[in-house]
């Protein structure tokens, strides 16, 4: 081969390459974009944007319930203060009141001791007013009588040295109650001026005659309390009669031997 068919071979291939080459370049650089698939994982920014107004719609709400809970958190503790005042106050009225009760508690033993020293007074006075008076029974009522008479009448026959003088010695006469449905006759009460006189009476009354001849008795005016003071006493006078002594009452006391013995102090046999 000679040196122009070499030629023409190295032409030959160069145009070759070329067309190649030329074919290479006329090939887009870079493939047309693919459609891309979605990932899973990739979120568009719509859904975002409804994540965050769903978000901030949760958190209003929860801002509201909180402001709401704040609000009853204040109206409670207002009413919780409101309460505690309240309550304070009433345990001050409670202190008062209990100071105030304990006073009148405290009054009202005193005002109990006084009334049973005043009952005990008054108990004693009325004893020592009817030591002034005697009963007089069995005297047949008549519609028209004088009654202060009448006492006196049968009085003077009972104590006739001192007869003359029972006008002056009887104060007051009446009977006791009102009339009886079955006609027995009522107590008579005569209270005296002094109690000597009333007292001679008594012990002439005791042996009289004439009172057991026509029916009549005398005895002490007691009171209820003299009356349960005597019944006291009256196994210790009884006693005291069997062995041979002195004993008989005055009042509401027992008197054994010329010595007095009241109810309270009284040794029982």
């Amino acid at each position: 081969m000679d040196k122009s068919d070499c030629v023409d071979a190295s032409l030959a291939t160069h145009d070759y390459e070329r067309d190649f080459s030329d074919r290479l370049l006329a090939t887009p650089s870079k493939s047309p974009p693919g459609k891309k698939k979605r990932d899973s994982n990739e979120v568009s920014l719509a859904e975002i944007f409804n994540a965050i107004q769903s978000l901030n719609s949760k958190q209003d709400s929860v801002i509201q319930k909180i402001t709401h809970i704040e609000s009853s958190i204040e109206v409670t503790t207002v009413a919780v203060n409101s309460l505690s005042d309240t309550v304070n106050r009433l345990l001050s009225d409670v202190a008062s009141h209990g100071e105030k009760i304990g006073k009148a508690e405290s009054s009202i033993q005193h005002m109990q001791q006084e009334n049973v020293s005043l009952k005990l007074r008054v108990e004693e006075l009325e004893g020592y007013s009817r030591r002034w008076c005697l009963k007089l029974l069995g005297v047949k009522e008549r519609e028209d009588e004088n009654i202060r008479m009448t006492a006196v009448s049968h009085l003077a026959r009972v104590v006739p040295r001192i007869k003359d003088k029972l006008e002056d010695a009887v104060d007051v006469v009446h009977r006791v109650g009102k009339q009886r449905s079955d006609g027995s006759p009522r107590h008579i009460i005569i209270r005296f001026v002094t109690r000597r006189h009333r007292d001679n009476i008594w012990m002439e009354a005791k042996n009289s005659i004439y009172l057991r001849e026509n029916g009549l008795h005398i005895k002490e005016f007691l009171s209820k309390v003299d009356i349960e003071s005597r019944n006291k006493l009256w196994p210790l006078v009884q006693a005291a009669r069997k062995k041979g002594k002195k004993a008989g009452f005055s009042g509401p006391f027992a008197v054994i031997n010329n010595k007095r013995i009241a109810a309270n102090s009284a040794q029982y046999p």
